[in-house]
């Protein structure tokens, strides 16, 4: 399995991961209810960092940067399909940039290796950006 890693290694690669790892099934309505309760954000479920620290920890060195989307659909039920199915008024995008050369070092421990509770860190506060950003795209 890690032989595709390092094939993955060496070519152009466009990765793309949601941090939220929501997946679409049957059990999707139940699974936000009850994270909408769990989460300490306004307008965010709780970020999920295990598939961050993953693709960091494994990929790190060969992804030039991060390319972070903050969306925002102008309906009655926030969700992707929604936009899809043309159930929302409209969609606000706000993109950065983030260049993990530079972001790296702050999410590493002494010994150089990746950090899971630095990575955590700087989610939970790259979070709750997004959610004072959220309020600004389209207020409720």
């Amino acid at each position: 399995m890690l032989g595709i890693y390092a094939v993955a290694c060496q070519i152009d690669l466009f990765l793309f991961k949601y941090i939220l790892g929501i997946r679409f099934d049957f059990d999707i309505q139940q699974e936000l209810e009850r994270d909408k309760h769990d989460s300490p954000h306004k307008n965010l479920l709780k970020a999920r960092n295990g598939g961050l620290f993953f693709i960091l920890d494994t990929f790190g060195d060969a992804i030039d940067y991060i390319l972070d989307f903050t969306v925002k659909y102008d309906c009655e039920e926030p969700m992707f399909f929604k936009f899809l199915r043309r159930k929302c008024r409209g969609v606000k995008v706000r993109a950065n940039k983030i260049s993990l050369q530079e972001l790296l070092p702050d999410l590493s421990s002494e010994k150089g290796q990746l950090d899971f509770g630095k990575v955590d860190a700087w989610l939970q506060k790259l979070w709750l950006e997004k959610d004072r950003q959220l309020d600004e795209l389209i207020p409720n």
